[in-house]
């Protein structure tokens, strides 16, 4: 068996006796460079002709598409950067959302206690610190936590100017081309900010 048949109707492939009407036939050879670009993420569409040819799924979406997709990406980048840590002066401090809440917590238990000496677990290990030297902790995380909310907002923003440009094909263009891991917080904070 030398071919296959494409059908530009259904896009799918057809051994000879299998294929409909109007299905156009193609090598074996050809058929493989096809499954080895769908292996990597490409879609079969027909061309003009109705043959198959490949292409990048997100050619083939809407500049709403495009934009959901983006801050979709971004939402998701602000994420990794407000919750992967922050470094301050060679300590690694863990900025989830349960790491915040438990240094907000402390700080207030032990506002209420009197305590001004607290031992706490860093992600790296233990340290002893004073009430103020926490008190800074949580305000660089709290600096750091806004820069990221400020950076996602600063993308969506550029995403938004982008998608509305008068001229679509620069606007699908420039959001196809669109990086969403630029501009994020750097994660080390120098010593003297907390």
């Amino acid at each position: 068996m030398n071919s296959v048949y494409f059908c530009p109707q259904t896009i799918a492939f057809y051994l000879p006796q299998n294929a409909p009407g109007g299905a156009i036939e193609i090598t074996q050879e050809r058929h493989r460079e096809i499954v080895q670009g769908q292996a990597k993420g490409l879609k079969v569409v027909p061309d003009a002709n109705g043959h198959p040819v490949l292409a990048d799924p997100a050619q083939s979406l809407t500049i709403t598409q495009l934009v959901q997709r983006l801050r979709k990406a971004t939402a998701s980048m602000r994420w990794k950067a407000e919750t992967g840590g922050i470094r301050i002066g060679g300590t690694r401090i863990a900025t989830g959302i349960e790491d915040q809440n438990r240094i907000t917590t402390v700080i207030a238990n032990a506002q209420l206690a009197g305590v001004h000496v607290l031992d706490f677990k860093a992600a790296e290990g233990w340290v002893t610190l004073t009430l103020e030297q926490l008190q800074g902790i949580a305000s660089a995380i709290a600096r750091h936590v806004q820069a990221c909310f400020t950076a996602e907002r600063r993308h969506d923003e550029a995403i938004t100017a982008l998608a509305e440009h008068a001229d679509p094909s620069y606007a699908r263009a420039q959001l196809l081309a669109y990086d969403t891991a630029a501009h994020w917080p750097s994660t080390d904070t120098p010593s003297g900010s907390s």
